[in-house]
């Protein structure tokens, strides 16, 4: 994805810069094994703070995400250009949990108030200055 953006300059955003594009957008991917296999998922969030928070009425395939004590999850998103490209990209790598109910966010999760929290441990970004 880095290499198709032309003569484009290309940025390293700094974690702060990459929090608040994060929160610009509200569809993402969550990155998780399942069975020992990679799974991506394209799915809706919401950033809360320094999380990652995802609704999920969902059943065993988004619970594979947080099964055991270190569910080590990425998540990912993007702002794309009218052709498809992409203006820059953030990458969260963190662990994710279950919570039952999120009162917090009540009114956006599910009916059943389940999601998945992913708490940031790295988060790194990179945005393109000039895309031809």
């Amino acid at each position: 994805m880095w290499d198709d953006v032309g003569s484009g300059e290309l940025e390293v955003l700094s974690p702060p810069q990459c929090l608040e594009l994060l929160g610009s957008v509200t569809v993402g991917r969550l990155g998780f094994t399942q069975g020992a296999l990679p799974v991506i998922w394209p799915t809706d969030f919401l950033l809360h703070g320094e999380q990652v928070v995802i609704g999920t009425g969902r059943g065993g395939e988004w619970t594979a995400a947080t099964a055991g004590s270190l569910s080590v999850v990425a998540f990912q998103a993007d702002r794309l250009d009218e052709r498809g490209r992409a203006l820059w990209s953030v990458l969260v790598v963190g662990q994710a949990r279950l919570m039952l109910a999120c009162p917090a966010l009540s009114g956006w999760a599910d009916a059943k108030g389940r999601c998945i929290v992913i708490d940031i441990v790295k988060i790194q970004g990179r945005r393109f200055a000039h895309c031809h």
